[in-house]
């Protein structure tokens, strides 16, 4: 009896350790490519320009903080699904896109203006960056699902880590409620 009490504790942490370090590979990922995405357009469009470390900074920050909250939402929801990983992946991604992402140039015209200096191509290249940190995403939970062990031989390595993440992810949640709420509401410019 006390043996199967241990399995279902280890499995409880598995998942959600599963979607919190995919999502916080994923974000890390797509920050890297999205700052390179964004020094190549700059050098397209203007022949120049520049980054700086605080910028920089905020996009490792909020890619870090809210791919955890993603990866752990992705894997406590639209994993289960019955689908291939490429249709789950799109799906959230297209989640996202409604709940998070639209709203937030709605409640950003500063960002949408942004994106808009270079034309459609920022609204291209911002979306294939949201569907390329999804699709990421999905194919990391589902790699991690098979191979990282279900037995209690990692138990230890899952609990410290779903701490560390999971106090990254309540960062994303509370970043993007400072952003979102704060935009919204006008208290934040």
């Amino acid at each position: 009896m006390e043996a199967t009490a241990q399995t279902t504790t280890t499995f409880r942490l598995r998942t959600p350790f599963i979607g919190l370090l995919a999502g916080f590979a994923a974000g890390v990922l797509n920050a890297i490519a999205a700052r390179a995405l964004m020094r190549v357009i700059a050098l397209a469009t203007s022949g120049g320009g520049s980054f700086s470390v605080g910028g920089t900074a905020v996009i490792f920050m909020f890619g870090a903080l809210a791919g955890a909250l993603f990866g752990l939402i992705y894997r406590v929801t639209l994993y289960n699904l019955r689908a291939p990983t490429l249709v789950r992946g799109l799906l959230f991604g297209l989640a996202l896109l409604v709940i998070i992402q639209a709203p937030g140039l709605l409640a950003s015209p500063e960002f949408a203006a942004e994106l808009m200096a270079v034309g459609p191509l920022g609204f291209v290249v911002f979306g294939a960056m949201n569907f390329a940190f999804v699709l990421t995403l999905a194919g990391l939970v589902t790699w991690l699902e098979k191979t990282w062990p279900q037995d209690n031989s990692r138990s230890k390595v899952e609990t410290g880590l779903t701490v560390v993440f999971g106090l990254a992810a309540l960062g994303g949640l509370g970043l993007l409620a400072y952003e979102l709420g704060g935009r919204l509401l006008g208290i934040v410019k």
